[in-house]
């Protein structure tokens, strides 16, 4: 086979996927974002502009083909994926040197999650803005990333309260093995300076004033535990509000199984997000029309249709 009948061929299988073309451009975007984190050292941004300096010569020159026109064009997308998750990680803050011994601070804080552990209540908050109020971090500027701390408190806190506390401090692990998870590129990228336990019981500077997301979301997941329980009521947290302290491990297992492990991560999030906005914009779309609000039961409608279909796809 020669170039020319090799070259008729793919073009045909590309024609043959009419406008399913498009659905191949964020893959394109997900494999640059990969090559970015695949070398053992950070790459330059050299490698990215030659790779998006390329694909726009083949675009520009081959536009008159269908085959050189998508070669152009997943070079491009695959070297801006690449360049945005080199500006991404260009664009984080630097890591702090953390204390090594206990130290007294003060922060923000934007995630509380609960949960019951050996009868007791293990809290897990994130804080912003930290403050160290001991020995030679005296007058120092906030923090510009976050700190998980854990704390075992079963006094009821809200995301927005300003604490003064006591913790010890540690940055984030390096990796276990070799190839093994990395924490430090995890936290990077998260924006946190590492993680931390709370010594006693800390101190209220100042209650939460005005709109806080994280509010938003302890009040979803306290509404949904007031209509569902079990692991049924933790699934729709998770969802809803992110939070997953209440998944069992069963439950984990059996997700695992069927690969659908990832609902329960930040993708499930995203997912119910994604769910709410176009259920609430269905509805409202659906009720422009005077004949079908008056006709159809259009607030039964789309429950009606979303659980035929959880139904259908459940295991």
């Amino acid at each position: 086979m020669n170039f020319s009948r090799l070259a008729d061929y793919v073009e045909a299988r590309l024609l043959a996927q009419g406008r399913a073309l498009s659905a191949w451009l964020p893959v394109g975007w997900a494999i640059g974002s990969l090559l970015y984190f695949l070398p053992r050292h950070e790459p330059g941004f050299w490698a990215g502009s030659v790779g998006g300096g390329v694909g726009l010569t083949v675009l520009v020159f081959g536009w008159g083909r269908l085959t050189t026109r998508c070669a152009g064009y997943a070079l491009l997308v695959i070297s801006l994926g690449f360049l945005s998750m080199r500006g991404q990680a260009r664009r984080q803050p630097p890591m702090p040197a953390l204390p090594s011994l206990a130290v007294l601070m003060r922060g923000t804080l934007s995630d509380v999650s609960r949960r019951e552990e050996a009868g007791q209540i293990r809290q897990r908050w994130r804080i912003k803005d930290a403050v160290f109020e001991s020995g030679v971090d005296i007058g120092m500027a906030p923090l510009k990333r976050d700190l998980i701390l854990f704390a075992r408190d079963d006094r009821s806190y809200t995301p927005g309260m300003k604490l003064r506390l006591r913790a010890v401090l540690r940055p984030p692990d390096w990796p276990a093995f070799p190839g093994g998870r990395d924490r430090q590129k995890e936290a990077w990228f998260d924006s946190l300076a590492g993680t931390g336990r709370v010594l006693g019981a800390p101190d209220v500077i100042q209650t939460p004033k005005g709109y806080v997301w994280g509010r938003w979301r302890l009040l979803i997941a306290a509404d949904i535990a007031g209509h569902l329980s079990g692991q049924r009521a933790a699934i729709a947290s998770t969802l809803l509000a992110g939070h997953g302290e209440g998944i069992s491990r069963q439950t984990r297992a059996a997700y695992a199984a069927s690969g659908l492990a990832h609902i329960l991560a930040v993708a499930g999030l995203h997912l119910g997000l994604v769910m709410g906005v176009v259920f609430t914009v269905s509805r409202r779309v659906l009720v422009i029309w005077p004949g079908w609000g008056c006709v159809y039961p259009v607030g039964r409608l789309l429950p009606a249709s979303l659980l035929a279909r959880e139904r259908s796809t459940s295991f």
